[in-house]
């Protein structure tokens, strides 16, 4: 797993930690968050070896928000932390991401898993927008 610092102030003692979704790394989410917390995403999860969270300890208030893919990682990897976030959110995610019944049918997740390639990835990050100007953004 990777993870990096999407904005830092001085003086800020609120932090959101972000999960980000599957295929997702932090570009996109450049300049969404508010400025009165710093914010920490972390990404990239072909390993679930958290990156080092020791900067968290400086903060009175942790926020965390779990995206997608996200839920189920945070679920997976941060139960030993979760007594130190004042939040918890959890959004469009399941705790069981290939599950025919709770997340992604075994068999679409494996047809997927056979023929993914930068088209596909492409197509599924453009699933995700109804306007297309703003999927054009995101592609760009």
């Amino acid at each position: 797993m990777k993870g990096s610092w999407l904005n830092t102030k001085k003086g800020n003692n609120r932090c959101l930690l972000f999960m980000a979704g599957w295929a997702m790394g932090p570009e996109p989410f450049e300049g969404l968050f508010p400025e009165d917390r710093d914010c920490f995403i972390c990404y990239d999860y072909r390993r679930l070896d958290l990156p080092d969270l020791s900067r968290l300890d400086a903060y009175e208030r942790i926020d965390l928000l779990a995206w997608s893919m996200g839920v189920w990682v945070a679920a997976q990897t941060l139960a030993g932390l979760s007594t130190r976030f004042t939040s918890a959110t959890a959004l469009a995610g399941t705790l069981y991401p290939i599950d025919n019944r709770r997340g992604i049918p075994v068999p679409a997740f494996e047809e997927m898993e056979q023929s993914l390639s930068v088209e596909e990835l492409n197509n599924f990050y453009g699933s995700m927008f109804d306007d297309a100007d703003d999927r054009t953004a995101f592609m760009a």
